[in-house]
């Protein structure tokens, strides 16, 4: 086969493959090795080929930190990558190039995950050319994100309600997005669930409280809050107490209040900047938002818009929870 294949020795390890040996009618022989190339070479060829010779490893091989930590350190060492510069090295094609996939498939794929687990702590994602797709999807590395972001620049407690839309539009944009996208652009949730140690008080993000106890993030949505919670009769008022996920366009969407009534379940969602000029994507992730609520079949939707609210004594408002079924105590 290696004659065909005009496969020298030294090579073997990298150039067979389960296929090849497979077309060489090698199949009955490769089920008594487990199906590996590797442990049928090694059976064939004892001591002639370590393990750092196949670019296949065993299986669980990349479970063990130790074996990852080796393979990234020797590439490292191999082609001389200056410290400062092993994110920006460290690819997703480089890792491929090397052989090096199996570990790639462990780790989701992410070059990131890969440097954080041989070195915690010593990057943080600003560093590295791109996020691989999903990465973002974990609260692990999204927690990760932040507080080796604050650690790195030396943003304490104190620090940390004032970074907001503002703050990173001036020192890292490629964080909107994601807080966009996972927490429905609030950035004081973010925060809160990356530092739960510290017990931060709602007035540091410049939130209020409703009657209830509920945060309310302008004065608007207190006023309506607070008059959901006295005028829904016999029902349970919630405050961003839900996730939903819209896949076709990869956004999370936190209700501003469902409410539960005699068993039905309502979405209410107050569009306090709709058709600002001043922020184009809010107006378009509304549209989205209110589509995808559209097509829930456990909820009715209910729109407030900044004309409803500012209606005195709150009649449209009324009017438009009422249209919808829900019912309510009012004079």
């Amino acid at each position: 086969m290696l004659r065909k294949e005009k496969i020298r020795f030294e090579d073997v390890p990298k150039k067979v493959t389960q296929q090849m040996l497979i077309k060489h009618r090698f199949s009955a022989a490769l089920k008594h090795h487990r199906n590996s190339p590797l442990e049928f070479i090694q059976y064939l060829f004892p001591d002639q080929f370590s393990l750092d010779d196949f670019h296949t490893k065993p299986n669980g091989y990349w479970k063990d930190i130790k074996n990852v930590r080796q393979a990234i350190i020797d590439l490292i060492e191999r082609e001389g990558v200056a410290e400062q510069d092993v994110p920006r090295f460290m690819t997703k094609q480089r890792l491929m190039g090397e052989g090096l996939t199996g570990l790639l498939h462990e780790y989701h794929g992410s070059p990131i995950e890969i440097i954080e687990a041989v070195f915690p702590g010593k990057y943080d994602v600003t560093e590295f050319q791109r996020v691989p797709n999903q990465h973002w999807h974990s609260p692990q590395n999204r927690v990760q994100a932040l507080r080796t972001f604050c650690a790195k620049r030396g943003i304490g407690r104190e620090e940390l309600p004032r970074l907001n839309r503002a703050y990173f539009r001036k020192h890292f944009p490629r964080f909107i997005s994601m807080v966009d996208r996972h927490y429905d652009s609030k950035f004081y949730r973010w925060i809160m669930e990356s530092f739960p140690e510290y017990t931060f008080q709602p007035e540091e993000f410049n939130l209020l409280v409703g009657i209830d106890g509920q945060l309310c993030d302008s004065k608007e949505e207190l006023e309506i809050h607070n008059f959901l919670i006295r005028t829904v009769v016999d029902g349970k008022v919630e405050r961003e107490g839900c996730r939903f996920v819209n896949y076709e366009y990869d956004e999370v969407y936190i209700p501003d209040w469902v409410i539960e009534q005699n068993g039905r379940k309502w979405i209410v969602e107050y569009f306090g900047l709709y058709g600002s000029t001043r922020y184009k994507w809010y107006t378009e992730k509304a549209g989205r938002k209110m589509q995808f609520y559209h097509s829930l079949a456990d909820y009715t939707l209910i729109v407030i818009m900044p004309d409803d609210f500012r209606e005195k004594g709150f009649q449209r408002i009324v009017s438009l929870l009422i249209s919808k079924g829900v019912q309510l105590h009012v004079q």
